[in-house]
C-alpha cells in the first residue's frame, strides 16, 4: 500500500518493537470491476481508506464486504474463501474481496482520440470510471497480453 511499511511478528519482535502477543498484519485487498469496502469487527480494517491492520494473537476478526450500488460482493480469497470471512490472528494474513459490476459495460468500438472522448462523455458509459473498467470496454484482440502500467505517462508515446 503506498506510504506504508509492512513488518512481519517475528522481525518486530526482534527489533524489540512487539511483544510475544503481536501476531501479525491483517492486509484487505479489493479485487473486481465492482466496488465496495470491507470492515472488520475488531477495530482496524476500514478498507476504503484502511486495509491493513496489526492484531494481537488472541484476536479474532471477523470481515464483512459491503458492495457499492453498481456491484455486488462475489466472495473471499486467500486466507479465507466463500462468502464468510473470520480469522484467528495468530499469523499475518491476507484476503481479496471480490466484487463484480452488476452493470453492463458498453464495448468501445471507436479507439480515436475523438470516439474514445465521446465514449467517455456518454451517458451509457458513466460508469466506466476506472482503468479496470475502461479495459473492459475495450475490445478483446486489445485486452490480450497487456503489461498495463499505473502512471499516466505509460500510455502516451515517447515516454
Amino acid at each position: 500500500m503506498k506510504g506504508k511499511t509492512f513488518f512481519t511478528a517475528a522481525s518486530l519482535l526482534a527489533l524489540g518493537l512487539a511483544s510475544a502477543a503481536y501476531a501479525g498484519n491483517l492486509r484487505v485487498v479489493r479485487v473486481g470491476l465492482g466496488t465496495g469496502t470491507v470492515i472488520s469487527d475488531v477495530a482496524g480494517i476500514a478498507c476504503g481508506t484502511d486495509c491493513d491492520h496489526p492484531y494481537a494473537a488472541t484476536d479474532t476478526v471477523t470481515l464483512t464486504a459491503a458492495a457499492a450500488g453498481d456491484s455486488n460482493f462475489v466472495g473471499w480469497q486467500g486466507a479465507c474463501t466463500g462468502t464468510t470471512c473470520t480469522l484467528t490472528m495468530n499469523a499475518d494474513r491476507s484476503v481479496k474481496a471480490v466484487f463484480a459490476t452488476n452493470v453492463a459495460i458498453p464495448p468501445l468500438t471507436d479507439l480515436t482520440p475523438a470516439g474514445i472522448t465521446t465514449y467517455l462523455a456518454d451517458p451509457m458509459a458513466a460508469h466506466v470510471n476506472s482503468p479496470a473498467r475502461f479495459i473492459a470496454a475495450l475490445p478483446a484482440e486489445f485486452r490480450k497480453n497487456w503489461i498495463m502500467m499505473s502512471r499516466s505517462e505509460s500510455l502516451q508515446t515517447g515516454t
